[in-house]
């Protein structure tokens, strides 16, 4: 999969707010820094769009979701790396609790590789909330036995 720009990700963002927040007619671009991130014209006027990120916290605390978010990839990284080293071949998605930050990132890893081989003989798909209630970071474990092998051209 590409990795997107972040130009891509604006435009994709904007479109979902026009659809339910129309505003100007027009030929709608993305621009380069400096600038805004949208600009819409409709031959008449122009109309510069600065598309951000919001969060709830304070950006400098542990809790906050800029620091979570990269928490949590660390974490999956570090984690399915763990899992393809033991043999793993199958592609599995989570989803963090975003109301129960990441403390211990280590121990995380850990858990979640012993969950994914405690459930991993069982070919199943969504994983009950039973599996996880150890985890409280995690909300859902879905594991695909065939997406990886598709993917890989296998």
């Amino acid at each position: 999969m590409a990795v997107k720009s972040n130009q891509d990700i604006d435009l994709h963002y904007f479109k979902l707010f026009r659809r339910i927040y129309p505003v100007l007619n027009g030929q709608v671009t993305g621009v380069h820094e400096p600038g805004p991130d949208i600009i819409i014209d409709d031959g008449e006027r122009r109309l510069g769009i600065e598309v951000t990120n919001f969060y709830l916290e304070r950006g400098e605390l542990p809790e906050s979701e800029q620091k979570q978010r990269k928490i949590r990839e660390d974490i999956l990284k570090k984690a399915y790396r763990i899992y393809m080293d033991k043999g793993g071949e199958y592609q599995i998605s989570f989803s963090f609790n975003k109301e129960q930050p990441i403390h211990n990132g280590q121990k995380l890893i850990s858990k979640i590789v012993e969950v994914i081989q405690r459930i991993e003989a069982t070919r199943t798909r969504g994983i009950s909330k039973y599996f996880l209630k150890d985890i409280r970071e995690l909300d859902f474990v879905y594991i695909d036995p065939n997406l990886y092998v598709i993917l890989s051209g296998e």
